[in-house]
């Protein structure tokens, strides 16, 4: 990188540049990697979302086609696909296509799918482009789904004043001759806030800082100067799905809240967190490529751009009353037991509040016309 950069491409380079760490050959899920999510809980999670879409009347008289953005290393797929291809309501064939940037995790979940060969269509691919012609085709109806993908979107981060808006740029020391030091800063690189004219940047201001913490009408020594993440990426990304995929649904697994959630005296510089070997780091700008980078979604922004988009949108609700609120659940549930008895205490993992159950946020979208 050639500094001074944004914290946007910063974060672009630490998780997707050619030594990203997304990118790289390294154990990141579970026990010995850097944290944990809902797949490496148990296959329970991908069995619930195979519930949730056999019960999709789409898909009742026609091929089931998912895509799933950010594979990891092929947990969910694996639980998943498996999950449509016993379900008691799935009578057409099944095509699961996963994408992702890293090479590693193509590689990973190609390995972990091949004995899925003959039982359900698999691609694990970079982009739709690299489908067959006749599998693009498929591809309009399709349900699309991301888990934890959106928090590893890279962003800005924003300081917002009732005057201004900066965002947070990287530099080296040897490069700075400031005075105030941002967060983050180690031994090598330092940041600092710089003022902004970038149109996404004051929009997502307006938008879903200044109204929520009421900056037209400020309180002297109150709420003059948050510090938030801005995912300004989102529009674009959210397009991108639409317009290659034309989904019936989509949806989002992630943590974050409403724009009111984000924004706290608890949380002086907004949600960013970095996390390596299960261990919270609070100075990680040396770490380039070694930490996982992570925010909390604004989940009133992506509702507002799925809307947009032609989506209509279920208002979201925590992990664990979407799943224990789908039809026929206690019945799934109890047939799922009864072949592996260790599924209870995944369950409560997965669904309880002080687990799982309250950490993530399902966010539904289906497009306008579909019945």
């Amino acid at each position: 990188m050639n500094f001074p950069v944004t914290f946007l491409t910063y974060m672009q380079e630490a998780l997707y540049g050619p030594n990203g760490y997304y990118m790289v050959d390294r154990s990141r899920f579970g026990r010995v990697g850097d944290f944990y999510t809902s797949t490496q809980v148990s296959p329970l999670y991908g069995d619930l979302w195979a519930h949730f879409i056999a019960q999709r009347p789409e898909y009742r008289a026609s091929d089931i086609t998912v895509v799933e953005f950010g594979i990891g290393d092929g947990h969910l797929a694996e639980s998943l696909v498996e999950g449509l291809l016993r379900h008691p309501l799935v009578t057409q064939a099944v095509c699961y296509i996963g994408l992702d940037q890293s090479p590693t995790a193509l590689a990973r979940t190609r390995d972990r799918l091949q004995k899925l060969e003959g039982r359900a269509q698999v691609y694990v691919v970079h982009s739709v482009t690299e489908l067959p012609h006749e599998v693009r085709s498929r591809l309009p109806g399709a349900f699309v789904l991301g888990n934890e993908v959106l928090d590893a979107i890279p962003c800005e981060i924003l300081r917002v004043t009732n005057s201004e808006v900066s965002r947070l740029m990287v530099t080296t020391h040897a490069d700075w001759s400031g005075i105030a030091v941002g967060p983050y800063a180690g031994e090598k690189l330092v940041t600092y806030f710089e003022q902004t004219q970038d149109c996404s940047c004051l929009e997502y201001a307006n938008r879903y800082i200044r109204p929520v913490n009421d900056m037209d009408a400020p309180i002297e020594g109150v709420n003059d100067d948050v510090i938030a993440e801005a995912g300004v990426l989102l529009p674009q990304f959210l397009r991108h799905v639409h317009e290659t995929i034309q989904p019936a649904y989509i949806a989002f697994v992630d943590y974050g809240g409403f724009a009111e959630d984000l924004i706290a005296s608890d949380r002086p510089q907004g949600t960013l967190r970095a996390y390596r070997s299960h261990q919270l780091l609070d100075v990680f700008l040396d770490q380039t490529g070694e930490c996982d980078l992570t925010y909390d979604v604004n989940f009133t922004m992506l509702t507002d751009e799925l809307e947009r988009l032609g989506y209509d949108v279920v208002p979201p609700v925590r992990q664990g009353s979407f799943f224990m609120s789908l039809p026929d659940i206690h019945n799934f549930l109890s047939e799922r037991m009864k072949e592996d008895t260790k599924m209870a205490s995944a369950l409560k993992h997965l669904v309880l509040p002080g687990g799982l159950g309250d950490r993530f946020l399902i966010s539904i979208a289906q497009r306008k016309g579909e019945k």
